[in-house]
């Protein structure tokens, strides 16, 4: 995944039970949705941190995401 895919990564898009994660074509640099499969260790890692607001990398106040520098 590139680096703007990762921080725009929404809640909504991420399986547990799959262990995957959904990019939508919005997202995507080739404007293409497709799915990426997480190792179980990711997927746990990931499912850890807390959910405060819509993207899986939120600010701690659930504002605004992180963005790529």
């Amino acid at each position: 995944m590139r680096q703007g895919e990762i921080l725009k990564a929404e809640w909504r898009n991420f399986n547990l039970a799959l262990y995957t994660l959904r990019v939508r074509g919005g997202n995507a640099k080739c404007k293409e949705e497709r799915t990426i499969p997480l190792g179980p260790e990711l997927a746990a890692a990931i499912d850890t941190l807390p959910r405060i607001g819509q993207y899986i990398f939120s600010l701690p106040d659930g504002g605004w995401r992180y963005m790529a520098r």
